[in-house]
């Protein structure tokens, strides 16, 4: 949530709350899974993304000695 506030010599009034569009969920064993930047503008969070199965790998060792044999 974002909150507008407006200070009037000590006392500070907020204006106004709204969603700032992201999600963010705080796990009790990992309270540092994201940061707000220094202006307050952007949120940096660290996300688990879902990895898809990759395509087999084929290692080829040696392969220089193969053009040696001709």
């Amino acid at each position: 949530m974002a909150a507008e506030v407006s200070i009037k010599g000590a006392a500070i009034e907020v204006v106004s709350i709204r969603p700032v569009g992201v999600s963010v969920t705080v796990n009790q064993l990992a309270p540092d899974r994201y940061d707000v930047s220094t202006d307050g503008q952007h949120f940096l969070v660290a996300a688990t993304v879902e990895q898809k199965s990759a395509a087999p790998l084929t290692l080829a060792q040696n392969w220089t000695s193969l053009l040696k044999k001709k």
